[in-house]
């Protein structure tokens, strides 16, 4: 699939929250990001839980708040990818409107650098040598970045963040135990 045909397909699946449609053309490495993630929703605990990068350490809050422990040993990255395209947890909306202007395959024939017409980019790769894939890393080191900024502007302490922010995405009351472990 030519790179334009999976930037099409990615978008598409993200306006209609399609994850099985966004996982056949995400990357492994973002699978097996998301595999670290659920690993760690296993296992952290709460100073381990800190010391993650922000956007790591709400991800893995998200899991432990919305799934049970036995939920979360049957998940796979691929499963939460999924998950977070049909729920919303992935917003990528903004992409609706973009036109690829060029695409850069460069030096790497494995890599492609794309760039839309409002000079924005995003990276494609081409796992086994012929099928290329978007990469979600991308997007989350953007994510991280906006959400420490907001944290910051808050003015409030990151764990009184979290636990509103989940509430209020929720809907539902946060069990403040989800920073120790998951809930049994």
């Amino acid at each position: 699939m030519s790179i334009r045909a999976v930037f099409e397909q990615f978008r598409t699946a993200t306006k209609n929250g399609d994850g099985d449609g966004a996982v056949e053309v995400v990357s492994s490495l973002d699978v097996e990001w998301y595999d670290y993630l659920l690993v760690g929703a296993l296992t952290l605990e709460r100073e381990e839980l800190g010391a993650l990068a922000t956007i790591e350490k709400f991800i893995i809050l998200r899991l432990r708040h919305n799934f049970s422990l036995e939920e979360l040993e049957n998940l796979t990255g691929e499963d939460v990818i999924i998950l977070s395209f049909e729920r919303g947890w992935i917003d990528l909306s903004y992409l609706e409107n973009f036109e690829i202007d060029e695409v850069d395959i460069g030096i790497d024939p494995g890599n492609a650098l794309v760039t839309f017409a409002d000079g924005t980019a995003m990276f494609f790769y081409r796992e086994g040598g012929r099928h290329w894939k978007v990469s979600l890393g991308q997007f989350m080191s953007q994510a991280n970045e906006e959400l420490n900024q907001i944290i910051r502007e808050s003015g409030i302490p990151e764990d009184q963040f979290f636990t509103g922010l989940l509430e209020l995405l929720s809907e539902r009351p946060v069990d403040e135990r989800i920073f120790d472990g998951p809930i049994e």
